[in-house]
């Protein structure tokens, strides 16, 4: 029985040690697997969040382009309406300024053909609302628009030059 207890006792110390070898086994297998999953959760997150980075790097710039281009744009229209507005008002004074030199131009010709005496007595003419009247310089017959109703000049009897 002695050696029935030895061997059951030697058995039991070799079970014994056999579970506790496969314990630590497994918590060595168990330490290896959850430092390999810890890793491979790093190296997603990371992964994931170089994509992040890379994300909001080209959105940013996505952004930062679209505004640019925006900018760019509204400028572009601005400048364009500028220079149409310029264009125009340019335009518009180059008119005024042509009006009122063909204006004094008028003036002129009817001063120097009043001083002159080119017009004759009582030979205005009403052409639809313009006034005419024909006066000769070097013996040719010139027809010439006066300045309209509102002005009037010595060519009318009893009235005098503005």
């Amino acid at each position: 029985m002695k050696l029935d207890k030895s061997i059951k006792y030697q058995l039991i110390k070799f079970v014994s040690l056999l579970i506790l070898f496969l314990m630590f086994l497994m918590i060595v297998i168990g330490y290896f697997t959850i430092k390999k999953k810890y890793s491979s959760v790093a190296d997603d997150l990371s992964s994931e969040l170089n994509h992040l980075y890379k994300n909001i790097n080209s959105t940013i710039s996505l952004t930062t382009t679209e505004i640019r281009d925006a900018k760019e744009n509204e400028l572009k229209s601005f400048l364009e309406n500028s220079a149409r507005v310029c264009d125009n008002l340019i335009k518009t004074e180059i008119n005024a300024l042509y009006k009122n030199i063909k204006i004094i131009s008028e003036k002129e010709n009817i001063q120097n053909a009043i001083s002159f005496n080119l017009f004759r007595d009582k030979n205005i003419r009403r052409d639809h609302s313009d006034y005419y009247q024909r006066y000769v310089i070097s013996e040719k017959p010139i027809k010439y628009i006066s300045i309209l109703n509102s002005e009037k000049t010595l060519a009318w009897p009893g009235r005098e030059t503005r």
